[in-house]
């Protein structure tokens, strides 16, 4: 019988533990596999043992060579130490890029935290998906939640599908299956709901829901993201009068992509597609992310300044990801900054709540509005008002949801 461990901190647990390149679990085919690289013993004994009674299959290695040797592809979640002795985690990371491994990576280390930020960005940028970074010394319960916080197995598996090809998205459109979702926006100053984001989806030939991330990326490189995008804006417009008709004057917001922003006719029809349907210009946010704006600098800004000579509101999506923002804000009319949800996540720790204050504060003093994304949970939510944030989205409020669940949402939730 398994013997349970305390609930204390692992540095408390026994070191007279067995000491093994590898440390295999129980395997049972059924179960999702759970994956340790570690070269401290103890960890790979506390993870393993917490995982298991999660019903995960756990395979523990102390060394990165017996890790090679023994990979399982079809791992769900990596558990990696950046301090391993042979090869470091960053050695690691690089070798999990050139095998394009699905896997959600979870760093450790009792190093300097913002050295285990910065290993976390660097993943991200080789295309690597990380769940979270876990300081050590790390309790038993916190160890669970963040095995708990990670995407349910299907999940993941469905995430990790082909890629629609752009014939594919073609005759998604040709055939209606594009559709967009909403996620509610909150106004933090009265708890209510005063827009929302539309989202775009499509459902494939089985009536499915593709994830954005396996069609967004092709449909960009293809061209499609034009009709794309204008579907979109048909599809959202139609359901701000639908609102407005049921009494609800709310905002809706559309992200551009940078093939739209290099037209200069897209000012003129959108607005002429918002005047048509008797709405208000200011009843709208195009977001842009950085990215976008600078594919096509000059025709970008021509777009960007006429929508706002318009009445409508310009938002800088991803804020703080890109690499020259500052120069963005200074250039273009923005009215508002949305906080990436990566720092939203990390509000309580120091070097992100530095840079949400900081952030909110030079909004402001430049006369635009703050509206944080990712929002998850209350004490999220509640520091962001503290620190004197406007707006926010995310699923402690909201998950997006069809048009017709959102007005359900809004009779529900007419005060939060």
């Amino acid at each position: 019988m398994r013997q349970k461990l305390s609930t204390h901190h692992y540095c408390l647990m026994s070191p007279f533990l067995p000491c093994h390149a590898m440390r295999v679990f129980v395997r049972m085919e059924s179960k999702p596999v759970l994956t340790v690289l570690d070269d401290d013993e103890a960890i790979c004994l506390l993870i393993g043992e917490v995982a298991s009674d999660m019903n995960y299959e756990v395979r523990t290695f102390t060394s990165v060579k017996a890790f090679k040797e023994e990979i399982d592809h079809n791992m769900e979640i990596l558990f990696l130490d950046l301090m391993m002795p042979d090869e470091d985690g960053i050695e690691v990371i690089r070798y999990l890029e050139k095998i394009k491994l699905k896997a959600k990576l979870i760093l450790m280390s009792g190093f300097d935290k913002r050295v285990l930020k910065s290993a976390s960005i660097m993943a991200k940028t080789q295309g690597i998906t990380v769940a979270t970074e876990l300081n050590k010394p790390f309790s038993i319960k916190h160890l669970r939640k963040t095995i708990s916080q990670c995407e349910s197995p299907a999940a993941i598996r469905i995430m990790a599908g082909k890629e629609l090809s752009a014939q594919e998205i073609e005759q998604a459109i040709s055939e209606d299956r594009v559709f967009v979702q909403y996620q509610p926006k909150i106004d933090l100053s009265n708890n209510q709901v005063f827009g929302a984001e539309a989202l775009v989806r499509i459902r494939d030939a089985e009536g499915n829901i593709v994830p954005p991330g396996l069609f967004i990326a092709v449909a960009e490189k293809s061209g499609a993201i034009v009709e794309i995008t204008r579907e979109v804006i048909r599809q959202s417009i139609a359901f701000c009068s639908r609102l407005k008709a049921l009494g609800y004057d709310l905002n809706i917001a559309i992200n551009m992509p940078a093939k739209l922003l290099g037209d200069v006719s897209m000012t003129d029809d959108l607005v002429m597609k918002i005047n048509t349907a008797k709405l208000r210009t200011d009843n709208f946010t195009i977001e842009i992310t950085e990215s976008a704006l600078v594919e096509n600098y000059a025709v970008s800004l021509d777009v960007l300044t006429r929508l706002r000579m318009k009445g409508v509101y310009l938002s800088i999506d991803d804020f703080g990801t890109g690499y020259s923002t500052m120069q963005q804000l200074k250039n273009v009319p923005f009215t508002e900054m949305k906080l990436d949800q990566s720092f939203v996540m990390d509000i309580f720790e120091q070097d992100a709540g530095i840079i949400i204050s900081k952030s909110i504060e030079l909004s402001h003093e430049l006369g635009m509005h703050v509206l944080a994304e990712g929002v998850e949970t209350l004490d999220v939510a509640n520091e962001l008002i503290a620190q004197g944030c406007d707006y926010c989205q995310g699923y402690y409020y909201s998950r997006p949801v069809n048009p017709d669940d959102f007005v359900d949402y809004l009779t529900a939730h007419a005060h939060l």
